[in-house]
């Protein structure tokens, strides 16, 4: 399967993000800041009031897919 991804300005950072191996790869970069990170969230990582509402970690990376859509805003954090 070819990993899905995705594009998106995110703040003052430009992100990518792609579904692979049930794990959603997170790599965005701020020329401004002058900062760039990776991360990566699996099944794992969601909490049980995640899995609530989105499922699966799959159905998470359709919703960020739906928001940019809808252009909605979409907001990054390190937190919890």
């Amino acid at each position: 399967m070819t990993p899905q991804r995705i594009k998106f300005i995110s703040g003052s950072y430009k992100v990518s993000a792609g579904l692979h191996n049930n794990k959603i790869i997170f790599e965005a970069y701020s020329e401004m800041a002058g900062k760039m990170f990776q991360a990566t969230i699996g099944q794992d990582d969601l909490k049980p009031a995640d899995v609530s509402i989105f499922g699966t970690i799959e159905t998470v990376f359709m919703m960020i897919e739906e928001c940019i859509i809808e252009r909605r805003k979409i907001e990054l954090s390190d937190a919890g």
